[in-house]
C-alpha cells in the first residue's frame, strides 16, 4: 500500500507541476486530487477546480491528465511508448495555453 501511496504522491506532484506551468495565471492550489480507492490498487480522481481560461467540454482537463500520465510513466521509467495519440487533445484550448504547452515540451 505504501508504494501505491508514493505513486499517488508522485502523480499528484506531476499533475500540479504541469498545471502550474501551462496555467500559470490561475491561482488554484490544487487542480486534481488522486487518492486511494476502496479496493486495492484502485484510485479515485477528483478535479477540484475549473480552469477558467480554457474552453470546450473538458476545459483543459484531458490535456492535463494525458500529459500527467505520459510524464509519470517517463519519470517512472516504464517500458511504454513515449508519445500520445489523442484526437482533439488541443481542441478549444486557449492560444496562450497552447503556447505554454509547447514551451513545456521544450
Amino acid at each position: 500500500m505504501s508504494s501505491l501511496n508514493s505513486g499517488i504522491d508522485k502523480f499528484n506532484e506531476i499533475v500540479n507541476e504541469i498545471f502550474d506551468f501551462i496555467y500559470h495565471e490561475e491561482k488554484i492550489k490544487e487542480f486534481l486530487s488522486v487518492i486511494p480507492g476502496k479496493k486495492d490498487n484502485l484510485i479515485n480522481l477528483k478535479f477540484l477546480e475549473r480552469v477558467k481560461h480554457s474552453h470546450g467540454r473538458n476545459i483543459g482537463r484531458t490535456l492535463l491528465f494525458d500529459l500527467s500520465v505520459l510524464f509519470y510513466n517517463i519519470y517512472d521509467n516504464r517500458n511504454i511508448p513515449r508519445f500520445l495519440i489523442h484526437d482533439g487533445l488541443f481542441d478549444s484550448l486557449d492560444k496562450s495555453h497552447l503556447i505554454k504547452t509547447y514551451e513545456f515540451f521544450e
